[in-house]
């Protein structure tokens, strides 16, 4: 059998993430029957390009597949990847949600195998070892006459030729675009004219280790603070509300819930300085749906498969289930002649079911946490973080 290629498009965490599992799946074999090897592209000119998103990822359930993912020198160092790498992560974690107007505890989740990754951080650890060809911006993706094989063409010009293609693309996914067409892969925005929402994002340094030790009284990195008003304060603010008359600048509309919260969010918020730059920000999602892989040679991975809004604290844990279930498909296609149209129909399959599900859950929770009402019907709150049955199955084979 020849050698199996992929192509992956896409150098964040996910795409990064498929080639280290690719990487590690291949070098375990003594004697394979075809060698698995891939290209990662990115559409950025480098990795120091990537723009500015240094907020939190959260994984519980999924840490079993990250540390069959990773080599073992990589799963050996995870901690440096953490927002605070010094943090002893407990064998139970716990995410405590409290009335930001009161203080009042509302609810304690528990989160077992529970990690915190900075973003930039994280994808900088997982990029170790793995070379990316930048400067990649994807225009076409044609696949072979005979169906043995799909082509990438680029803006620059070159184009390459692969076993399969993975989209791991991100949000707005180029890869699921040209592969679904624009009306059914374009993703959603989760405020509208009818439930508007004002999303905010962004990394301060306070100045004093005194703030930042205040900041951290009732965990390091993960605490709550919901608003009976209509407001979700973590390391990211959301509240519901027309959007800021200078969407690149929301500090004037952010610094005005000051008056109505109780400390530590009130202070989080007050020391901020007056020139910090508080953009606001669109939260996307897609509903993923079932479609035609072009025989088993084009599929998606991550956001570019699943984009969800971030109340639940799902997104990177269905990116990680998304690499750990491709990756034992490409393996029972490759050493059990499993064809490769039914492994990846099996794949996409079991994606559409299992994040699907979370895509619909997740934005549910968004609505019902900003809605003070409902707050505890919120799926955040009645279902934790408990993966789903379809996820339960993937954790079982491994």
């Amino acid at each position: 059998m020849d050698d199996f290629h992929v192509l992956i498009v896409g150098a964040g965490i996910t795409g990064l993430l498929v080639a280290q599992a690719l990487k590690k799946a291949s070098e375990a074999l003594e004697h394979p029957q075809a060698n698995i090897t891939y290209t990662i592209f990115e559409r950025e000119d480098s990795a120091e390009a990537y723009r500015v998103r240094l907020w939190g990822l959260s994984i519980h359930w999924s840490s079993p597949l990250l540390k069959k993912i990773l080599p073992e020198d990589l799963w050996s160092r995870i901690h440096e990847a953490q927002c605070d790498p010094h943090y002893k992560n407990p064998e139970v974690e716990h995410l405590n949600i409290y009335d930001g107007s009161t203080g009042d505890k509302l609810n304690d989740m528990p989160e077992p195998q529970h990690m915190r990754f900075n973003r930039s951080r994280m994808r900088a650890f997982c990029a170790q070892g793995i070379d990316v060809q930048y400067g990649k911006k994807v225009s076409s993706i044609v696949p072979s006459e005979n169906g043995k094989t799909v082509t990438v063409s680029f803006a620059d010009g070159s184009s390459v030729t692969g076993s399969l293609l993975v989209g791991a693309d991100g949000t707005n996914s180029k890869v699921r675009h040209l592969l679904l067409g624009e009306e059914k892969a374009v993703a959603q925005t989760a405020s509208t004219p009818d439930e508007p929402f004002v999303f905010t994002n962004h990394t301060v340094q306070y100045p004093k280790a005194e703030q930042a030790l205040f900041l951290r009284q009732l965990h390091p990195t993960f605490y709550v603070g919901l608003h009976p008003d209509g407001a979700f304060f973590w390391l990211f603010s959301c509240w519901r509300g027309e959007a800021p008359a200078n969407p690149r600048n929301a500090l004037p509309e952010l610094k005005a819930w000051t008056s109505k919260l109780v400390d530590p969010w009130k202070s989080a918020i007050e020391w901020l300085p007056d020139n910090e730059a508080v953009e606001t920000q669109k939260i996307a999602y897609w509903d993923p749906v079932e479609r035609d892989n072009w025989g088993g040679r084009v599929t998606l991975a991550g956001d570019a498969a699943h984009p969800m809004v971030p109340f639940r604290g799902q997104g990177l844990s269905h990116c990680i289930a998304d690499v750990a279930s491709l990756t034992a498909q490409l393996q029972a296609h490759l050493h059990e002649s499993k064809p490769l149209a039914d492994a990846i129909n099996e794949y996409d399959a079991e994606v559409v079911a299992r994040a699907g599900d979370e895509v619909k859950t997740s934005l549910q929770s968004m609505k019902f946490l900003m809605t003070w009402d409902l707050v505890e019907q919120s799926p955040s709150f009645t279902r934790s973080i408990d993966p789903n049955e379809a996820a339960l199955k993937i954790l079982g084979r491994s």
